[in-house]
């Protein structure tokens, strides 16, 4: 998996006090994701070319990396959501971890 998924099973894991990242934890991530991201909307101008992008990340978790995009560019005073700020923001959570709070 990816290193930020990675990363949020694991927290997942120490929360619940578990050593051991099994099956059942990472399905019970992957479903927490996929209830929340069916409820996001952006809300903000997107470019059709970013929009293609995001179009590439799995259903399950689409909706929360739109709503983790836009906090992005939000926080660095765009208006408009391009592939390049897609980047952007992608290198900030790998960089950071924090995929919530940019």
């Amino acid at each position: 998996m990816r290193d930020l998924t990675r990363q949020r099973v694991e927290h997942l894991a120490r929360r619940k006090g578990q050593d051991v990242v099994t099956v059942e934890l990472m399905e019970a991530k992957y479903h927490q994701w996929a209830e929340g991201s069916v409820r996001v909307t952006g809300e903000m101008d997107w470019t059709e070319e970013a929009k293609q992008r995001v179009e590439r990340v799995p259903t399950f978790v689409r909706g929360m990396v739109v709503k983790a995009v836009e906090a992005y560019a939000t926080s660095q005073g765009l208006a408009e959501i391009t592939p390049g700020t897609v980047e952007e923001a992608k290198t900030f959570w790998g960089e950071t971890g924090r995929f919530h709070q940019p």
